[in-house]
């Protein structure tokens, strides 16, 4: 698989491009597994196993790789991600490094669920990285920008009020929604799996059709 900048798009090596739905699926085991690897660091330390420090500093370790790899997804691969894109990395993650570290110090007071549906928050903003940088990179794009976008909440997604809400003004122009999923300004949190969508038309597509980027 390579990145055609012309296109904007992954394509196999056959040109094909890597549809939109099978990415959005990607990123969601990419945000169970960072969500099942800080739960098991919280319960080796929860059982002796690692020390406070280790444990802090795996799960920071964890959350900058994951931070890293959805940014870099949109971007095209680690080779196209401009350097500011690191930059509002290392801001957003200074603060969640202080959050996991809270977090750590109160683990022994939680049960496995408790440690699992709080971590899926962390992993909800890692997920929140593709979706952010994404529309940085189409915004760039000139003439292969989108023309309308939608807040999407089908399919295994975890939906709350504020994602119905956002789902319901259906297609409106690219650039309008004020925020991604899994970026915490839905009632959710970082729990959210919901996802952006995007069309190329003049008018908005009809509502029978869900048209995805590729």
């Amino acid at each position: 698989m390579f990145w055609d900048s012309q296109r904007q798009a992954f394509l196999f090596a056959d040109g094909q491009p890597w549809p939109r739905a099978e990415q959005v699926r990607a990123l969601r085991q990419l945000a169970e597994l960072t969500t099942r690897t800080l739960t098991e660091v919280l319960q080796l330390h929860k059982a002796g196993k690692i020390t406070v420090t280790e444990a802090e500093r795996l799960g920071i370790n964890i959350l900058r790789l994951y931070y890293n790899i959805n940014s870099a997804l949109a971007w095209g691969g680690w080779a196209q991600t401009p350097t500011s894109t690191w930059g509002r990395n290392g801001a957003l993650l200074r603060n969640e490094y202080r959050y996991w570290r809270q977090f750590v110090a109160e683990s022994s007071s939680l049960s496995a669920e408790q440690s699992a549906a709080r971590a899926a928050l962390y992993a909800g903003r890692a997920y929140a990285r593709f979706f952010d940088e994404e529309r940085r990179r189409l915004s760039q794009s000139g003439v292969l920008s989108p023309s309308w976008e939608r807040w999407s909440a089908l399919g295994d997604a975890v939906t709350c009020a504020d994602c119905l809400a956002l789902a319901a003004l259906a297609w409106v122009p690219f650039g309008t929604l004020p925020t991604v999923p899994g970026a915490g300004a839905t009632r959710c949190l970082g729990a959210c799996r919901c996802e952006i969508i995007y069309a190329y038309t003049v008018e908005a597509p009809d509502e029978s059709e869900l048209e995805r980027s590729t």
